[in-house]
């Protein structure tokens, strides 16, 4: 390995870093604003002022703005992405921070099950073993009892699911779309159908309130910056240790706000998913 190439990956290991550390934040944000104001309007906060940061970008695109052969892909991108997001952003107002953001990282344990339904693509040699060591440690942390029962675990694995599906979107809107044009018509799609929910829901918020929704949505859109680029500069087998630091961040900031550590099954929960999905994602990276 080159100078060069460790300079490039010690910058994507940073870049990450600072992506987990933004995206902490932001779930912090969430989870304490969720007292004060509906799901809903979180949600939407969120996805307009991605909306309104990403649109100028648009106008360097050669072709008409609205312009796309892959309406259909970007509506089940949109979709589930918006599921996703209702999912987590729910989830953070009904269990600890670090719970919620593990739950949401399951979605490297959905991924090769998506791509092998939907893109026909088949599963790496060993995922079986990864899936077997992540799921269980959504039962480990959801506690047998409560996963039965439904309610808050399953809509914390929702949200991995769902942006498991939607990430495979992505993938199909790579071979015709730009990254700017993919990004684009969710936050156009997202906020457009966010903001009919808010109409039933609607309080307005107070001045503190106000600048808590557009940190989130400025948080949002670096974190998924920085997160971006990380993966343009270095590759995902490297990486992939570094994507887990939310979590560690989360329980950082869920015992020092709030006083809360997770319990010996919910940690060894936490480490199963942590370990396959770096092994889903190194499995992945090899396959390619």
């Amino acid at each position: 390995m080159t100078t060069d190439t460790m300079h490039q990956w010690g910058r994507g290991a940073l870049f990450i870093t600072a992506s987990s550390l933004l995206f902490s934040i932001m779930g912090i944000l969430i989870k304490l604003v969720s007292v004060d104001l509906p799901n809903e309007m979180l949600v939407f906060s969120r996805n307009a002022m991605a909306l309104v940061l990403v649109a100028p970008f648009m106008f360097r695109e050669p072709s008409s703005l609205l312009s796309t052969k892959c309406l259909h892909i970007h509506l089940i991108r949109a979709t589930f992405g918006l599921l996703a997001m209702y999912c987590f952003f729910y989830s953070l107002s009904l269990m600890p921070l670090a719970e919620a953001t593990t739950f949401y990282f399951t979605f490297p344990l959905f991924s090769p099950l998506v791509a092998r339904i939907w893109l026909k693509e088949p599963l790496a040699p060993g995922s079986i073993w990864g899936l077997s060591l992540g799921f269980l440690g959504v039962i480990l942390i959801s506690k047998p009892e409560n996963l039965l029962q439904g309610g808050a675990s399953l809509i914390g694995i929702s949200s991995g699911l769902f942006t498991a599906v939607a990430q495979g979107s992505i993938r199909r809107l790579a071979r015709e779309e730009s990254t700017i044009r993919i990004v684009f018509f969710f936050c156009l799609i997202a906020t457009t159908a966010s903001a009919g929910p808010i109409l039933p829901t609607w309080q307005t918020p107070q001045s503190g309130l106000w600048l808590a929704l557009l940190s989130i949505g400025i948080l949002a859109v670096a974190g998924q910056t920085l997160l971006a680029k990380a993966y343009t500069i270095a590759p995902v087998s490297f990486l992939a240790p570094f994507v887990y630091l939310s979590i560690g961040v989360s329980v950082f900031f869920d015992w020092y706000l709030w006083g809360q550590l997770p319990d010996f099954m919910t940690f060894s929960g936490m480490i199963c998913i942590i370990a396959a999905g770096v092994w889903m994602l190194r499995q992945k990276n090899k396959k390619q």
